[in-house]
């Protein structure tokens, strides 16, 4: 009577095999995860930038007029922003704002084509797509 032999590990091969397929399905999803991160950066741009428009909307409301500078929004009591969009990169974007005392151009312009493909102008209540 023989007795078989049971291996309990996996051989080298058999792991080089099952990182190889792991590997392969990262390497294949990368595209899908930089499409749904510069998506998600797409969407939080014009959110702040309808944030911003409505911290202008609101000062304007409250003064008659819109302020000189985006300065404004934030040292003002109360404050109107919470965040100082225009200072740095908020998610991949750098913002700017020409303001007179009756409209404004706000402008979301992406920092590379990995953060950001589309370029956002908010004009007086109004969103604009360029790109």
């Amino acid at each position: 009577m023989t007795l078989l032999k049971k291996h309990l590990a996996f051989t080298l091969v058999e792991i080089f095999i099952v990182f190889a397929v792991i590997a392969i399905l990262v390497i294949l999803s990368m595209p899908n995860i930089m499409r749904v991160r510069v998506s998600m950066n797409h969407t939080q741009a014009k959110a702040a930038l309808k944030a911003i428009g409505t911290a202008l909307e609101s000062y304007a409301s409250d003064h008659g007029a819109y302020p000189s500078g985006p300065s404004y929004l934030l040292g003002s009591d109360p404050s109107y922003l919470d965040i100082n969009y225009f200072e740095g990169e908020h998610n991949g974007y750098l913002f700017a704002a020409t303001l007179d005392l009756y409209s404004y151009t706000l402008m979301a312009e992406p920092v590379s084509e990995y953060a950001g493909i589309k370029t956002f102008i908010l004009h007086t209540g109004v969103v604009f797509e360029e790109g």
